[in-house]
Protein backbone atom coordinates (compact mmCIF):
# COMPACT_ATOMS: atom_id res chain seq x y z
CA UNK A 1 0.00 0.00 0.00
CA UNK A 2 2.90 2.36 0.71
CA UNK A 3 3.94 2.11 -2.95
CA UNK A 4 0.54 3.31 -4.24
CA UNK A 5 1.26 7.05 -3.96
CA UNK A 6 4.37 6.54 -6.08
CA UNK A 7 2.35 4.45 -8.55
CA UNK A 8 -0.11 7.34 -8.77
CA UNK A 9 2.75 9.75 -9.51
CA UNK A 10 4.07 7.33 -12.14
CA UNK A 11 0.74 7.30 -13.98
CA UNK A 12 0.56 11.12 -13.92
CA UNK A 13 4.09 11.42 -15.32
CA UNK A 14 3.45 8.79 -18.01
CA UNK A 15 0.34 10.61 -19.23
CA UNK A 16 2.17 13.94 -19.06
CA UNK A 17 5.08 12.61 -21.11
CA UNK A 18 3.24 10.62 -23.79
CA UNK A 19 -0.49 11.44 -23.81
CA UNK A 20 -2.50 9.46 -26.40
CA UNK A 21 -0.68 8.82 -29.69
CA UNK A 22 0.12 6.02 -32.16
CA UNK A 23 3.20 5.26 -30.05
CA UNK A 24 1.19 4.78 -26.84
CA UNK A 25 -1.34 2.64 -28.74
CA UNK A 26 1.47 0.38 -29.93
CA UNK A 27 3.17 0.33 -26.53
CA UNK A 28 -0.01 -0.68 -24.72
CA UNK A 29 -0.77 -3.37 -27.31
CA UNK A 30 2.76 -4.84 -27.16
CA UNK A 31 2.88 -4.56 -23.37
CA UNK A 32 -0.51 -6.23 -22.86
CA UNK A 33 0.23 -9.00 -25.36
CA UNK A 34 3.57 -9.68 -23.64
CA UNK A 35 1.85 -9.82 -20.27
CA UNK A 36 -0.92 -12.06 -21.60
CA UNK A 37 1.40 -14.55 -23.29
CA UNK A 38 4.41 -14.53 -20.94
CA UNK A 39 3.83 -13.02 -17.51
CA UNK A 40 0.35 -14.53 -17.23
CA UNK A 41 1.54 -18.04 -18.13
CA UNK A 42 4.50 -17.86 -15.74
CA UNK A 43 2.26 -16.40 -13.05
CA UNK A 44 -0.14 -19.29 -13.67
CA UNK A 45 2.61 -21.82 -13.11
CA UNK A 46 3.59 -19.97 -9.91
CA UNK A 47 -0.02 -19.92 -8.70
CA UNK A 48 -0.33 -23.67 -9.30
CA UNK A 49 2.99 -24.23 -7.54
CA UNK A 50 1.98 -22.63 -4.22
CA UNK A 51 -0.75 -25.03 -2.92
CA UNK A 52 1.21 -28.12 -4.03
CA UNK A 53 4.44 -26.83 -2.46
CA UNK A 54 2.73 -25.92 0.84
CA UNK A 55 1.14 -29.37 1.02
CA UNK A 56 4.47 -31.15 0.38
CA UNK A 57 6.33 -28.82 2.78
CA UNK A 58 3.92 -29.66 5.61
CA UNK A 59 4.93 -33.34 5.27
CA UNK A 60 8.56 -33.44 4.10
CA UNK A 61 11.00 -30.52 3.71
CA UNK A 62 13.45 -32.46 1.51
CA UNK A 63 10.73 -33.43 -0.96
CA UNK A 64 9.53 -29.84 -0.96
CA UNK A 65 13.02 -28.57 -1.83
CA UNK A 66 13.32 -31.08 -4.69
CA UNK A 67 9.92 -29.99 -6.02
CA UNK A 68 10.96 -26.34 -5.75
CA UNK A 69 14.18 -26.99 -7.72
CA UNK A 70 12.30 -28.91 -10.39
CA UNK A 71 9.68 -26.16 -10.70
CA UNK A 72 12.37 -23.48 -10.97
CA UNK A 73 13.97 -25.38 -13.87
CA UNK A 74 10.63 -25.51 -15.68
CA UNK A 75 10.11 -21.77 -15.12
CA UNK A 76 13.43 -21.09 -16.89
CA UNK A 77 12.53 -23.40 -19.80
CA UNK A 78 9.11 -21.78 -20.20
CA UNK A 79 10.64 -18.30 -20.04
CA UNK A 80 13.02 -18.98 -22.93
CA UNK A 81 10.32 -20.49 -25.15
CA UNK A 82 7.82 -17.72 -24.41
CA UNK A 83 10.38 -14.95 -24.94
CA UNK A 84 11.20 -16.14 -28.46
CA UNK A 85 7.63 -16.98 -29.53
CA UNK A 86 6.05 -13.78 -28.17
CA UNK A 87 8.68 -11.55 -29.77
CA UNK A 88 7.98 -13.22 -33.10
CA UNK A 89 4.19 -12.89 -32.78
CA UNK A 90 4.27 -9.16 -31.98
CA UNK A 91 6.83 -8.48 -34.71
CA UNK A 92 4.70 -10.26 -37.33
CA UNK A 93 1.68 -8.26 -36.23
CA UNK A 94 3.63 -5.00 -36.54
CA UNK A 95 4.76 -5.84 -40.08
CA UNK A 96 1.17 -5.64 -41.32
CA UNK A 97 0.20 -2.52 -39.42
CA UNK A 98 2.94 0.12 -39.46
CA UNK A 99 1.75 2.62 -36.89
CA UNK A 100 5.30 3.66 -36.01
CA UNK A 101 8.82 3.19 -37.38
CA UNK A 102 10.23 -0.34 -37.50
CA UNK A 103 13.26 0.44 -35.30
CA UNK A 104 11.14 2.00 -32.55
CA UNK A 105 8.65 -0.86 -32.76
CA UNK A 106 11.42 -3.48 -32.45
CA UNK A 107 12.93 -1.80 -29.40
CA UNK A 108 9.50 -1.55 -27.71
CA UNK A 109 8.80 -5.21 -28.51
CA UNK A 110 12.11 -6.54 -27.18
CA UNK A 111 12.04 -4.45 -24.02
CA UNK A 112 8.37 -5.27 -23.30
CA UNK A 113 8.93 -8.99 -23.84
CA UNK A 114 12.10 -8.92 -21.72
CA UNK A 115 10.27 -7.23 -18.87
CA UNK A 116 7.33 -9.67 -19.01
CA UNK A 117 9.74 -12.64 -18.97
CA UNK A 118 11.85 -11.37 -16.06
CA UNK A 119 8.76 -10.27 -14.12
CA UNK A 120 7.33 -13.78 -14.57
CA UNK A 121 10.45 -15.32 -13.04
CA UNK A 122 10.28 -12.75 -10.24
CA UNK A 123 6.65 -13.70 -9.61
CA UNK A 124 7.69 -17.33 -9.09
CA UNK A 125 10.30 -16.26 -6.53
CA UNK A 126 7.71 -14.02 -4.86
CA UNK A 127 5.36 -16.99 -4.46
CA UNK A 128 8.18 -18.96 -2.81
CA UNK A 129 8.69 -16.11 -0.33
CA UNK A 130 4.96 -15.99 0.39
CA UNK A 131 4.97 -19.76 0.95
CA UNK A 132 7.39 -19.12 3.81
CA UNK A 133 5.16 -16.22 4.99
CA UNK A 134 7.72 -13.65 3.95
CA UNK A 135 5.84 -10.58 2.67
CA UNK A 136 8.28 -7.77 3.40
CA UNK A 137 10.69 -8.27 0.49
CA UNK A 138 7.96 -8.63 -2.18
CA UNK A 139 6.40 -5.40 -0.89
CA UNK A 140 9.83 -3.73 -0.83
CA UNK A 141 10.46 -4.60 -4.47
CA UNK A 142 6.99 -3.39 -5.43
CA UNK A 143 7.98 -0.07 -3.86
CA UNK A 144 11.32 -0.06 -5.71
CA UNK A 145 9.48 -0.72 -8.99
CA UNK A 146 7.71 2.60 -8.65
CA UNK A 147 10.97 4.33 -7.65
CA UNK A 148 12.66 3.08 -10.83
CA UNK A 149 9.80 3.93 -13.19
CA UNK A 150 9.17 7.36 -11.68
CA UNK A 151 12.89 8.13 -11.92
CA UNK A 152 12.93 7.10 -15.58
CA UNK A 153 9.92 9.29 -16.37
CA UNK A 154 11.47 12.28 -14.58
CA UNK A 155 14.99 12.13 -15.97
CA UNK A 156 15.29 9.87 -19.02
CA UNK A 157 12.11 9.85 -21.13
CA UNK A 158 12.73 13.28 -22.60
CA UNK A 159 16.06 12.33 -24.25
CA UNK A 160 15.33 8.61 -24.79
CA UNK A 161 11.54 8.42 -25.18
CA UNK A 162 9.23 5.62 -24.10
CA UNK A 163 12.05 3.03 -24.24
CA UNK A 164 13.63 4.58 -21.14
CA UNK A 165 10.43 3.84 -19.22
CA UNK A 166 10.35 0.19 -20.32
CA UNK A 167 14.09 -0.24 -19.73
CA UNK A 168 13.68 0.93 -16.12
CA UNK A 169 11.17 -1.90 -15.64
CA UNK A 170 13.65 -4.42 -17.04
CA UNK A 171 16.39 -3.24 -14.64
CA UNK A 172 13.97 -3.47 -11.71
CA UNK A 173 12.93 -7.02 -12.70
CA UNK A 174 16.59 -8.13 -12.74
CA UNK A 175 17.23 -6.63 -9.28
CA UNK A 176 14.04 -8.25 -7.95
CA UNK A 177 15.20 -11.69 -9.11
CA UNK A 178 18.62 -11.21 -7.50
CA UNK A 179 17.21 -9.89 -4.20
CA UNK A 180 14.51 -12.55 -3.75
CA UNK A 181 16.89 -15.33 -4.76
CA UNK A 182 19.36 -14.27 -2.05
CA UNK A 183 16.60 -14.42 0.61
CA UNK A 184 15.32 -17.81 -0.62
CA UNK A 185 18.83 -19.27 -0.61
CA UNK A 186 19.38 -18.12 2.98
CA UNK A 187 15.96 -19.44 4.06
CA UNK A 188 16.26 -22.89 2.50
CA UNK A 189 19.98 -23.30 3.37
CA UNK A 190 20.47 -25.84 0.58
CA UNK A 191 22.00 -25.71 -2.86
CA UNK A 192 18.94 -25.91 -5.08
CA UNK A 193 21.04 -26.39 -8.23
CA UNK A 194 22.25 -29.77 -6.96
CA UNK A 195 18.63 -30.94 -6.83
CA UNK A 196 17.72 -29.84 -10.36
CA UNK A 197 15.86 -32.57 -12.22
CA UNK A 198 13.75 -32.33 -15.33
CA UNK A 199 10.98 -34.58 -13.97
CA UNK A 200 9.33 -34.79 -10.58
CA UNK A 201 6.30 -36.88 -9.67
CA UNK A 202 4.60 -33.92 -7.98
CA UNK A 203 4.55 -32.01 -11.28
CA UNK A 204 1.48 -34.09 -12.16
CA UNK A 205 -0.39 -32.46 -9.29
CA UNK A 206 0.78 -29.04 -10.44
CA UNK A 207 -0.28 -29.71 -14.04
CA UNK A 208 -3.75 -30.68 -12.84
CA UNK A 209 -4.09 -27.13 -11.49
CA UNK A 210 -2.45 -25.44 -14.47
CA UNK A 211 -5.36 -24.87 -16.86
CA UNK A 212 -7.87 -23.61 -14.27
CA UNK A 213 -5.13 -21.49 -12.70
CA UNK A 214 -4.27 -20.01 -16.12
CA UNK A 215 -7.79 -18.66 -16.32
CA UNK A 216 -8.29 -17.87 -12.64
CA UNK A 217 -5.11 -15.99 -11.77
CA UNK A 218 -5.15 -13.94 -14.98
CA UNK A 219 -8.68 -12.59 -14.94
CA UNK A 220 -7.51 -8.99 -15.09
CA UNK A 221 -4.93 -9.31 -17.92
CA UNK A 222 -7.22 -11.59 -19.98
CA UNK A 223 -10.18 -9.21 -19.87
CA UNK A 224 -7.86 -6.24 -20.39
CA UNK A 225 -6.37 -7.91 -23.46
CA UNK A 226 -9.87 -8.57 -24.84
CA UNK A 227 -10.72 -4.89 -24.21
CA UNK A 228 -7.47 -3.74 -25.85
CA UNK A 229 -8.06 -5.92 -28.91
CA UNK A 230 -11.67 -4.72 -29.23
CA UNK A 231 -10.52 -1.10 -28.87
CA UNK A 232 -8.06 -1.64 -31.75
CA UNK A 233 -11.09 -1.90 -34.05
CA UNK A 234 -12.12 1.63 -33.09
CA UNK A 235 -10.57 5.01 -33.87
CA UNK A 236 -6.96 5.81 -33.01
CA UNK A 237 -6.56 6.55 -29.31
CA UNK A 238 -9.15 4.03 -28.09
CA UNK A 239 -6.44 1.53 -27.06
CA UNK A 240 -4.66 4.15 -24.99
CA UNK A 241 -7.93 5.34 -23.41
CA UNK A 242 -8.79 1.79 -22.34
CA UNK A 243 -5.34 1.26 -20.84
CA UNK A 244 -5.09 4.61 -19.04
CA UNK A 245 -8.45 3.81 -17.48
CA UNK A 246 -7.31 0.28 -16.61
CA UNK A 247 -4.14 1.61 -14.99
CA UNK A 248 -6.21 3.84 -12.72
CA UNK A 249 -8.52 0.91 -11.90
CA UNK A 250 -5.60 -1.44 -11.29
CA UNK A 251 -4.10 1.03 -8.84
CA UNK A 252 -7.43 1.22 -7.03
CA UNK A 253 -7.97 -2.53 -7.15
CA UNK A 254 -4.38 -3.15 -6.08
CA UNK A 255 -4.89 -0.99 -3.03
CA UNK A 256 -7.96 -2.93 -1.93
CA UNK A 257 -8.81 -6.12 -3.81
CA UNK A 258 -5.39 -7.58 -4.54
CA UNK A 259 -4.04 -6.63 -1.11
CA UNK A 260 -6.89 -8.53 0.58
CA UNK A 261 -6.57 -11.52 -1.77
CA UNK A 262 -2.79 -11.77 -1.30
CA UNK A 263 -3.06 -11.53 2.48
CA UNK A 264 -5.84 -14.13 2.87
CA UNK A 265 -4.82 -16.74 0.27
CA UNK A 266 -2.11 -18.53 2.34
CA UNK A 267 -4.45 -18.53 5.37
CA UNK A 268 -7.30 -20.08 3.38
CA UNK A 269 -4.95 -22.76 2.03
CA UNK A 270 -3.78 -23.60 5.57
CA UNK A 271 -7.33 -23.84 6.96
CA UNK A 272 -8.48 -25.97 4.03
CA UNK A 273 -5.46 -28.29 4.33
CA UNK A 274 -6.07 -28.73 8.06
CA UNK A 275 -9.82 -29.26 7.43
CA UNK A 276 -10.74 -26.27 9.60
CA UNK A 277 -13.88 -25.55 7.60
CA UNK A 278 -15.46 -23.01 9.97
CA UNK A 279 -12.27 -20.94 10.06
CA UNK A 280 -12.05 -21.21 6.26
CA UNK A 281 -15.66 -20.02 5.84
CA UNK A 282 -15.11 -17.10 8.21
CA UNK A 283 -11.88 -16.00 6.49
CA UNK A 284 -13.43 -16.19 3.02
CA UNK A 285 -16.59 -14.38 4.11
CA UNK A 286 -14.61 -11.62 5.83
CA UNK A 287 -12.51 -11.13 2.71
CA UNK A 288 -15.57 -10.84 0.46
CA UNK A 289 -17.29 -8.41 2.83
CA UNK A 290 -14.14 -6.27 3.08
CA UNK A 291 -13.88 -6.01 -0.72
CA UNK A 292 -17.50 -4.87 -1.09
CA UNK A 293 -17.32 -2.48 1.87
CA UNK A 294 -14.14 -0.76 0.68
CA UNK A 295 -14.84 -0.80 -3.07
CA UNK A 296 -18.43 0.55 -3.01
CA UNK A 297 -17.59 4.24 -2.40
CA UNK A 298 -14.61 4.09 -4.79
CA UNK A 299 -16.71 2.61 -7.60
CA UNK A 300 -19.63 5.04 -7.33
CA UNK A 301 -17.52 8.14 -6.75
CA UNK A 302 -15.61 7.24 -9.93
CA UNK A 303 -18.87 6.82 -11.87
CA UNK A 304 -20.13 10.24 -10.82
CA UNK A 305 -16.83 12.13 -10.99
CA UNK A 306 -14.83 10.25 -13.67
CA UNK A 307 -13.99 13.37 -15.68
CA UNK A 308 -12.76 15.24 -12.60
CA UNK A 309 -10.63 12.25 -11.53
CA UNK A 310 -9.10 11.73 -14.98
CA UNK A 311 -8.51 15.46 -15.51
CA UNK A 312 -6.68 15.86 -12.21
CA UNK A 313 -4.76 12.60 -12.65
CA UNK A 314 -3.80 12.71 -16.32
CA UNK A 315 -4.69 16.00 -18.03
CA UNK A 316 -1.23 17.55 -18.08
CA UNK A 317 1.38 18.00 -20.79
CA UNK A 318 0.73 15.75 -23.78
CA UNK A 319 -2.53 14.41 -22.30
CA UNK A 320 -5.06 16.95 -23.60
CA UNK A 321 -8.80 17.51 -23.00
CA UNK A 322 -9.97 15.21 -25.82
CA UNK A 323 -7.87 12.40 -24.30
CA UNK A 324 -9.43 13.11 -20.88
CA UNK A 325 -12.95 12.94 -22.34
CA UNK A 326 -12.59 9.55 -24.03
CA UNK A 327 -10.71 8.06 -21.05
CA UNK A 328 -13.24 9.30 -18.47
CA UNK A 329 -16.12 8.06 -20.61
CA UNK A 330 -14.70 4.53 -20.64
CA UNK A 331 -13.75 4.67 -16.96
CA UNK A 332 -17.26 5.65 -15.85
CA UNK A 333 -18.57 2.37 -17.29
CA UNK A 334 -15.66 0.01 -16.76
CA UNK A 335 -15.10 0.84 -13.07
CA UNK A 336 -18.07 -1.41 -12.20
CA UNK A 337 -15.90 -4.38 -13.14
CA UNK A 338 -13.92 -3.88 -9.92
CA UNK A 339 -16.89 -5.33 -8.05
CA UNK A 340 -17.12 -8.41 -10.23
CA UNK A 341 -13.37 -8.96 -10.68
CA UNK A 342 -12.87 -8.83 -6.90
CA UNK A 343 -15.67 -11.32 -6.22
CA UNK A 344 -14.52 -13.67 -9.00
CA UNK A 345 -10.86 -13.54 -7.93
CA UNK A 346 -11.61 -14.14 -4.26
CA UNK A 347 -13.99 -17.02 -5.09
CA UNK A 348 -11.43 -18.58 -7.39
CA UNK A 349 -8.86 -18.57 -4.57
CA UNK A 350 -11.38 -20.38 -2.36
CA UNK A 351 -11.68 -23.17 -4.95
CA UNK A 352 -7.88 -23.41 -5.25
CA UNK A 353 -7.53 -23.65 -1.46
CA UNK A 354 -10.15 -26.42 -1.44
CA UNK A 355 -8.20 -28.22 -4.22
CA UNK A 356 -11.21 -28.07 -6.54
CA UNK A 357 -10.06 -25.66 -9.25
CA UNK A 358 -12.06 -27.28 -12.06
CA UNK A 359 -15.32 -26.33 -10.34
CA UNK A 360 -14.27 -22.70 -10.80
CA UNK A 361 -12.74 -23.10 -14.25
CA UNK A 362 -15.92 -23.41 -16.31
CA UNK A 363 -17.59 -20.37 -14.81
CA UNK A 364 -14.56 -18.16 -15.50
CA UNK A 365 -14.18 -19.57 -19.03
CA UNK A 366 -17.87 -18.88 -19.74
CA UNK A 367 -17.39 -15.23 -18.74
CA UNK A 368 -14.34 -14.85 -20.98
CA UNK A 369 -16.08 -16.44 -23.98
CA UNK A 370 -19.10 -14.18 -23.48
CA UNK A 371 -16.84 -11.10 -23.40
CA UNK A 372 -15.10 -12.11 -26.64
CA UNK A 373 -18.36 -12.83 -28.53
CA UNK A 374 -20.12 -9.73 -27.17
CA UNK A 375 -17.26 -7.39 -28.19
CA UNK A 376 -16.88 -9.06 -31.60
CA UNK A 377 -20.58 -8.57 -32.39
CA UNK A 378 -21.27 -5.10 -31.04
CA UNK A 379 -18.07 -3.03 -30.59
CA UNK A 380 -17.97 -1.58 -34.12
CA UNK A 381 -21.58 -0.30 -34.24
CA UNK A 382 -21.77 0.84 -30.58
CA UNK A 383 -18.22 1.89 -29.77
CA UNK A 384 -16.17 1.93 -26.57
CA UNK A 385 -19.21 1.47 -24.31
CA UNK A 386 -19.45 -2.16 -25.51
CA UNK A 387 -15.81 -2.78 -24.56
CA UNK A 388 -16.63 -1.89 -20.95
CA UNK A 389 -19.98 -3.68 -20.88
CA UNK A 390 -18.49 -6.93 -22.20
CA UNK A 391 -15.95 -7.04 -19.35
CA UNK A 392 -18.58 -6.23 -16.72
CA UNK A 393 -21.13 -8.85 -17.83
CA UNK A 394 -18.43 -11.48 -18.47
CA UNK A 395 -16.99 -11.21 -14.95
CA UNK A 396 -20.51 -10.93 -13.47
CA UNK A 397 -21.41 -14.31 -15.01
CA UNK A 398 -18.26 -15.86 -13.51
CA UNK A 399 -18.76 -14.35 -10.05
CA UNK A 400 -22.43 -15.33 -9.61
CA UNK A 401 -21.78 -18.86 -10.91
CA UNK A 402 -18.89 -19.41 -8.48
CA UNK A 403 -20.76 -18.04 -5.48
CA UNK A 404 -23.75 -20.22 -6.33
CA UNK A 405 -21.51 -23.33 -6.20
CA UNK A 406 -19.99 -22.28 -2.86
CA UNK A 407 -23.46 -21.56 -1.51
CA UNK A 408 -24.66 -25.04 -2.48
CA UNK A 409 -21.65 -26.54 -0.67
CA UNK A 410 -22.60 -24.67 2.50
CA UNK A 411 -19.37 -22.65 2.44
CA UNK A 412 -20.95 -19.27 1.77
CA UNK A 413 -24.32 -17.51 2.08
CA UNK A 414 -25.12 -16.05 -1.35
CA UNK A 415 -28.41 -14.39 -0.29
CA UNK A 416 -26.81 -12.64 2.68
CA UNK A 417 -23.91 -11.46 0.51
CA UNK A 418 -26.19 -10.09 -2.24
CA UNK A 419 -28.15 -8.22 0.44
CA UNK A 420 -24.93 -6.66 1.71
CA UNK A 421 -23.92 -5.63 -1.81
CA UNK A 422 -27.27 -3.91 -2.37
CA UNK A 423 -27.14 -2.08 0.97
CA UNK A 424 -23.48 -1.01 0.72
CA UNK A 425 -23.86 -0.10 -2.94
CA UNK A 426 -27.07 1.87 -2.37
CA UNK A 427 -25.59 3.86 0.52
CA UNK A 428 -22.47 4.58 -1.58
CA UNK A 429 -24.71 5.66 -4.50
CA UNK A 430 -26.67 8.07 -2.28
CA UNK A 431 -23.49 9.58 -0.81
CA UNK A 432 -22.03 10.19 -4.24
CA UNK A 433 -25.33 11.49 -5.65
CA UNK A 434 -25.54 13.95 -2.77
CA UNK A 435 -22.11 15.43 -3.49
CA UNK A 436 -22.77 15.31 -7.24
CA UNK A 437 -25.79 17.57 -6.66
CA UNK A 438 -23.67 19.84 -4.45
CA UNK A 439 -21.11 20.14 -7.28
CA UNK A 440 -23.77 21.81 -9.45
CA UNK A 441 -24.28 24.55 -6.88
CA UNK A 442 -20.80 24.87 -5.38
CA UNK A 443 -18.48 25.49 -8.32
CA UNK A 444 -14.95 24.57 -7.29
CA UNK A 445 -12.17 24.88 -9.85
CA UNK A 446 -8.94 23.07 -10.67
CA UNK A 447 -7.52 20.68 -8.11
CA UNK A 448 -10.16 21.68 -5.57
CA UNK A 449 -12.69 19.63 -7.55
CA UNK A 450 -11.19 16.47 -6.09
CA UNK A 451 -13.04 17.45 -2.88
CA UNK A 452 -16.28 16.10 -4.40
CA UNK A 453 -15.27 12.42 -4.81
CA UNK A 454 -13.16 12.44 -1.65
CA UNK A 455 -16.00 13.92 0.40
CA UNK A 456 -18.47 11.35 -0.92
CA UNK A 457 -16.09 8.53 0.08
CA UNK A 458 -15.50 10.03 3.53
CA UNK A 459 -19.25 10.54 4.02
CA UNK A 460 -19.87 6.86 3.19
CA UNK A 461 -17.40 5.66 5.82
CA UNK A 462 -18.81 8.05 8.42
CA UNK A 463 -22.30 6.68 7.76
CA UNK A 464 -20.98 3.12 8.07
CA UNK A 465 -19.77 3.93 11.60
CA UNK A 466 -23.08 5.59 12.48
CA UNK A 467 -24.99 2.56 11.16
CA UNK A 468 -22.60 0.27 13.06
CA UNK A 469 -21.72 -2.04 10.18
CA UNK A 470 -19.54 -4.95 11.28
CA UNK A 471 -16.91 -4.12 8.64
CA UNK A 472 -16.53 -0.58 10.01
CA UNK A 473 -16.01 -1.95 13.52
CA UNK A 474 -13.36 -4.35 12.27
CA UNK A 475 -11.37 -1.70 10.41
CA UNK A 476 -11.75 0.77 13.26
CA UNK A 477 -10.26 -1.75 15.68
CA UNK A 478 -7.39 -2.47 13.29
CA UNK A 479 -6.60 1.22 12.78
CA UNK A 480 -6.99 1.96 16.50
CA UNK A 481 -4.57 -0.82 17.45
CA UNK A 482 -2.07 0.30 14.81
CA UNK A 483 -2.30 3.93 15.97
CA UNK A 484 -1.89 2.90 19.59
CA UNK A 485 1.13 0.77 18.69
CA UNK A 486 2.92 3.68 16.97
CA UNK A 487 1.88 6.18 19.65
CA UNK A 488 3.14 4.18 22.59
Amino acid sequence: MFSKPLAFIREILFAYSFGITHITDFFFFAFNLSNSLIWSILKTYSGSFMPVFLDIKSKDNDSATEFLANSFLWIIIQSIVLFVSTSLIIFLWQCHDKLISTNLALSIILLSVSYATLAGIGQFLTVICQSYYQFFYPVLFAFLFNIFTVGALLFFTKPFGINAFIFSQVIWAILQIIGLWIWIKKRIKKNIFKKLKLFNINQKRLLNLLLPTLIGTNLWPIHLFIATTAASWLASGAISAVNYSARFEYGTAGLVIFSIMSALFPTMISFASENKINEFKRTFSNGMNAIIYLMSPIVFSTIFFSYIIISITYRHGAFNNSAALITSQFLSYHILMLYTIGITGMSYQAFIALKKPWESFWSILAGIIFNIIFCALFVKPYGIFIVALGSIIGTLISSIWQLYILDKKGLFSLNRFLTKILIRGFIAFLCCLFFYCISHFLHLRGYFEIAYPLSSIAFYFILSFILKWEESKYFYNKVFKLTKKFTY
